[in-house]
């Protein structure tokens, strides 16, 4: 092990000395100084100390809020499984779209990390997060769903004081992933009767239970059952 300074500590992990450090006395713990979307210490040591002045800055601005009183920074991780359940709550989602949100809010969570303060996720990061999206095969539609999903989230953040006002790294986001448009397709006249004819001729219809009990059956793996109502969030774990 060696030291560049009080501050970082070097640890040797494969043959690489990576860095860490010591943030117990500002009220955080023993870190490694990562980039976004890793868990290992980097090798560069001016990068490294880039890594240190942020995440102190981030500690020394929780301490300075709860000195004043105001709420402290929400982790992504928690305040995700705060945010499902305040939806499920309000009522106006279906549990097909809890599942999505809670779907593309584990994507951020893998991405950022669980314990990831929401005011120190930057636009830079959610536009490296897009492209490795679109590395990862998913088409434009779907990253922009991925992504709203956490926008959505931090308008929640921003209305119960969590984020200072107006703070939302994808709505600053200038180049969103965009749906590829496609050349609408028409039915000739003479097809659309022919169709009408052949419906009315047999009386029947297309058959919807396996939908929805396809539907019923997709269950969350953070919810559970209280009150004969579902839980939202109540088991989130990365």
């Amino acid at each position: 092990m060696r030291r560049t300074c009080s501050r970082i500590i070097w640890r040797t992990q494969g043959g690489v000395p990576r860095a860490y450090a010591d943030f117990r006395h500002q009220g955080g713990g023993r870190e490694a100084l990562c980039l976004p979307g890793t868990k290992r210490g980097v090798t560069d040591p001016d990068l490294a100390e880039v890594l240190f002045e942020k995440r102190a800055g981030a500690l020394r601005e929780a301490r300075l809020r709860g000195a004043a009183g105001l709420p402290q920074p929400a982790t992504l991780a928690a305040f995700a499984a705060e945010h499902l359940m305040a939806k499920a709550n309000g009522g106006k989602s279906t549990d097909a779209w809890l599942v999505q949100c809670e779907r593309h809010l584990k994507r951020a969570v893998s991405e950022f990390g669980g314990e990831r303060e929401l005011s120190t996720i930057t636009t830079a990061d959610v536009r490296q997060w897009v492209g490795r999206l679109a590395a990862e095969g998913l088409s434009g539609s779907s990253q922009r769903h991925v992504i709203f999903t956490l926008s959505n989230l931090y308008r929640r953040a921003q209305s119960e004081g969590r984020v200072t006002p107006g703070y939302n790294p994808i709505a600053a986001l200038l180049e969103k992933p965009s749906a590829r448009r496609e050349e609408a397709r028409w039915l000739e006249v003479h097809r659309v009767r022919c169709s009408s004819r052949r419906r009315g001729a047999t009386g029947r219809r297309a058959p919807t239970s396996g939908c929805r009990s396809r539907i019923r059956s997709s269950r969350p793996s953070c919810s559970r059952a209280v009150g004969g109502r579902k839980c939202w969030g109540s088991k989130w774990t990365m």
